[in-house]
């Protein structure tokens, strides 16, 4: 849509829109998920979840992913492992492709944000779609 609004061309109108299911995307990063700092280290260990890459498969789950075993993530660069993305036809069946996939996934070596994703996206909050920007506290309970 950038490019044909920059062509002059306009929006359709909201009315006009079709949902056609729900997509998620979590982005895992060699990080602690206590601070949010970068967790520099080699890649032991990676096993994949039963996805296709940079592809949707029948499970709805596609992994864009730059590193293999072996792998060295340098305090030097961005910590992005991988985005892992799952859809549904509805929001709870993105959710559920999502969290399968996040308990299929291995890596071993430098800490991920993999638990607290999963801790996220299980959460209360997140699945009746009542998170805002104090959302990460609220998880915590530093914040009521």
């Amino acid at each position: 849509w950038q490019i044909r609004i920059a062509e002059g061309e306009n929006l359709p109108k909201e009315e006009d829109i079709k949902i056609n299911g729900w997509a998620i995307e979590t982005r895992i990063y060699a990080e602690d998920p206590v601070k949010f700092l970068p967790s520099p280290g080699e890649i032991k260990k990676l096993v994949e979840p039963k996805c296709s890459k940079f592809h949707w498969n029948s499970e709805d789950v596609r992994l864009d992913i730059g590193y293999k075993e072996g792998n060295k993530i340098t305090p030097f660069y961005d910590p992005l492992i991988a985005k892992l993305i799952a859809r549904g036809k509805t929001r709870d069946k993105a959710i559920e492709n999502i969290l399968k996939a996040l308990d299929e996934i291995i890596i071993e070596g430098p800490k991920t944000n993999i638990p607290f994703l999963k801790e996220a996206i299980s959460s209360e909050i997140f699945r009746k779609g009542g998170y805002d920007t104090h959302f990460i506290p609220k998880l915590r309970g530093e914040e009521k």
